[in-house]
């Protein structure tokens, strides 16, 4: 009969964790001193390789022979229907919510012969229509096309919007690339995949790399590319034009930022601010894609000490940051 016991303690799983989370620590503390790897991380990770390897997780050979057999009829764990097999559906347009009230948006399937044909990512949102009548995107309202805006002109962030859009990425655990979604990714290597499904799969942000300043390229919904680098946000603003600016560090508000320095090394790092938690005390909530092979960081904790004007220092990281705010944002 197959196992039913805790997911983890399949035989393959235990010896991949046994494998790759020892060689996974080394290689954080060969990188970095211990006390600046995440302790979240750490803990995670430690909890993850004593599952594998208790008393619990053991079987006997027949039980193992038994696991084997079922394993080959066993169905895979995750699959993905073509919303279009459903049978009593007709040819034509079908937003995805037709199928799903918690799926995208701004998702148009268009099914034929019981399967999907296309799916369009619409720019503003798919269009419900009656029964008898394709759905169909609605692009009517203003967007931002790639490139055909400046990042330094207006736009419609308020600090809420903002502060939305940071967490949307953290609500996910968006995994750090350093391409946009389907690219090449520069930083980690190999295809920055994403996880091209649901809901990592969004028009709205597939455009942009989910490093760390293609994240706030996106919160701030910056029209350049990929999304700007480090150092095109202030104080460098090396790529052209002015988008950002330092503040002082005691008026850090929801949707501002903070940018670092270059290390030694070449680092550089910048991360959104999401507010105060104490700011007597300095202890702030921040957001930041921070590094391969590692999802986002939603740190809601972090020491900031105030060096003076827009200068800070971050609990853990040897780097200078600066206090910044994108132009326009009140």
């Amino acid at each position: 009969m197959a196992d039913r016991r805790h997911p983890l303690c399949a035989a393959e799983v235990r010896d991949t964790l046994r494998r790759v989370i020892p060689t996974t620590l080394a290689s954080l503390v060969k990188e970095r001193p211990p006390e600046k790897v995440p302790m979240k991380l750490l803990t995670t990770m430690a909890a993850l390789l004593a599952l594998s390897t208790a008393p619990a997780c053991s079987t006997t050979a027949d039980e193992a022979k038994g696991d084997r057999q079922s394993d080959l009829h066993a169905p895979p764990e995750r699959t993905f229907a073509d919303p279009c097999a459903n049978a009593s559906l007709g040819d034509g347009g079908y937003c995805a919510t037709q199928f799903d009230a918690k799926a995208d948006p701004h998702v148009l399937y268009t099914c034929a012969g019981g399967a999907t044909a296309q799916r369009t990512g619409c720019k503003v949102e798919c269009e419900r229509m009656p029964d008898g009548v394709d759905d169909r995107c609605n692009d009517a309202a203003p967007s931002v096309v790639p490139g055909a805006a400046s990042s330094a002109g207006p736009t419609s962030n308020t600090r809420a919007q903002m502060v939305a859009r940071a967490r949307s990425w953290g609500d996910i655990h968006m995994p750090y690339c350093g391409g946009v979604a389907g690219g090449p990714d520069a930083l980690c290597g190999g295809t920055c995949t994403r996880r091209l499904s649901s809901p990592f799969n969004r028009p709205e942000w597939n455009r942009y790399r989910s490093d760390c300043s293609g994240f706030v390229s996106f919160v701030w919904q910056l029209a350049f590319q990929d999304g700007h680098r480090t150092w095109g946000f202030a104080p460098f603003n090396e790529e052209g034009e002015t988008f950002s600016h330092t503040i002082d560090a005691h008026d850090l508000k929801p949707g501002d930022a903070l940018n670092s320095t270059p290390t030694d090394h070449g680092s550089q790092h910048v991360m959104m601010f999401i507010g105060w938690v104490d700011q007597a005390a300095g202890i702030a909530h921040t957001i930041e894609e921070a590094f391969c092979p590692y999802d986002i960081i939603d740190t809601p904790r972090r020491q900031i000490m105030l060096r003076g004007g827009a200068v800070v220092a971050l609990s853990g990281d040897e780097r200078t940051f600066y206090a910044i705010r994108k132009n326009g944002v009140q």
